[in-house]
């Protein structure tokens, strides 16, 4: 039974692909007649615009053989009439313009030549010209033609064939689908499961829809390999943010080869741990870094309160920057809140750890790069010259202070209470006026 199954199947699909086969066929008819109607109407205008130039260039020339002026205007007349003519231009021997038909027109010779050599009937205007001759004299005779007559007859064909092709698709797809849709159905099914897959939305589930109980049960096994990969993605998302801000990791997955930027006014601080390092010593492996894991915790909770990007650790030192990502225009004052705090932060710890560690901070704002460097374990990070005043505002600041760079002050001041500190020399920078920032 399965095997006839089967069989019926693969007849079924046989015979949609013979269905649209005979549909490509009849398409390629289609538009074969389209490309001859089409060719038939060119010439058809062709043929109309040349009689009517003869019919000028005759009437010009009997009328001034004879005399007879009523026969030139005739013909002028009677070419008037067609409602595509745009204009008429008589030259004599010398190739001078004598006469011109509407009065008024603006034109010069060489323009109408110029026109004749690109002159097609697809052009706005179809150009034909004439030799006229009599007893004694001669010249030429130039006729302007519009051609929206001919455009508008062209779009109502294309419209008539391409509504006929369409109907023909409809039928065919209708005769089709009616054949195939016990196995086209869930095939369908998966296949547009697979290409949602494909373009990151794991959500989307294969239905069971009858078919056969071979497609039901690649159905379900379909589903439960999407579950335990939908699982494995969060775990994997989670750890990526928890290493990277969410843009730079969304660049990262839409295959970023290099991700580096430029920023031109980021705050950037440095908070160390003072004391830690003899501390260190007294402790086990697991209560240093249970200290640090509290202590660094708590400054994470700041970072995310003052919409800062977290950049890294190193040891017991803390880094944070503004102004990168989100480009928050109040950064600065952030990174300054979350300085003060992170103080605060530390003394609290002492309290809950029984424990006397204090912290440096320094600040410093300007232009700097930021990027993700190496292949493996790699990391999002800050590069330039404010990065490195940052951190000697840190190395140079005092324990339990925030101290900050003439810059910050300068954007700040008028918010914030600072204390004036000697001019230093500050290594790699000379001598700098720096502040301490206080509540």
């Amino acid at each position: 039974m399965k095997n006839i199954l089967s069989k019926t199947s693969f007849r079924i699909q046989l015979g949609s692909l013979f269905a649209l086969f005979i549909l490509s066929i009849s398409t390629c008819y289609y538009f074969y007649e389209k490309s001859t109607r089409l060719n038939d109407l060119k010439v058809n205008y062709v043929s109309k615009t040349k009689l009517i130039t003869k019919a000028v260039k005759l009437g010009f020339e009997v009328g001034l053989n004879n005399e007879n002026f009523k026969s030139i205007n005739k013909a002028f007349d009677w070419a008037k009439s067609q409602t595509n003519l745009k204009w008429i231009v008589i030259t004599d021997a010398e190739d001078s313009i004598f006469a011109k038909y509407p009065p008024n027109l603006k034109i010069e010779l060489n323009t109408i030549n110029k026109r004749l050599i690109n002159n097609s009937i697809e052009n706005l205007l179809f150009l034909l010209n004439e030799n006229w001759k009599t007893k004694e004299d001669h010249g030429k005779i130039y006729i302007a033609f519009d051609t929206s007559v001919f455009t508008i007859s062209k779009e109502k064909l294309n419209k008539e064939i391409l509504t006929t092709v369409l109907i023909l698709v409809l039928i065919t797809l209708i005769i089709t689908l009616s054949f195939s849709y016990s196995i086209s159905s869930p095939l369908n099914s998966l296949y547009e499961v697979t290409n949602e897959i494909m373009l990151g939305n794991t959500h989307k589930r294969a239905l069971s829809i009858g078919g056969s109980i071979e497609i039901d049960s690649v159905s379900n096994n379909f589903n439960k390999m999407l579950d335990q990969l939908t699982e494995e993605q969060k775990k994997s998302n989670k750890l990526l943010l928890n290493i990277l801000p969410k843009k730079i990791a969304d660049r990262l997955k839409d295959n970023h080869k290099t991700i580096a930027d430029n920023y031109y006014n980021c705050s950037v601080l440095f908070a160390d741990i003072v004391g830690f390092t003899p501390l260190s010593a007294k402790l086990s492996a697991e209560e240093l870094v249970s200290i640090l894991n509290k202590i660094f915790s708590k400054v994470d909770d700041l970072a995310e309160k003052y919409n800062l990007e977290k950049i890294k650790t190193i040891g017991d030192c803390y880094m944070v920057a503004g102004g990168l990502l989100d480009k928050t225009e109040n950064h600065v004052h952030n990174i300054s809140n979350m300085g003060l705090e992170i103080i605060d932060a530390i003394a609290n710890t002492n309290q809950e750890l029984n424990l006397d560690l204090h912290v440096r901070v320094g600040i410093h704002v300007g232009p700097c790069t930021a990027g993700v460097i190496g292949k493996q374990k790699f990391i999002y990070d800050l590069w330039g010259d404010s990065v490195n005043t940052a951190s000697r505002m840190e190395s140079h600041g005092l324990a339990d202070k925030v101290h900050v760079s003439e810059d910050v002050y300068n954007l700040i001041k008028n918010d914030f209470k600072f204390e004036k500190r000697e001019p230093m020399n500050v290594k790699g920078k000379g001598l700098m006026q720096t502040y301490f920032l206080s509540k």
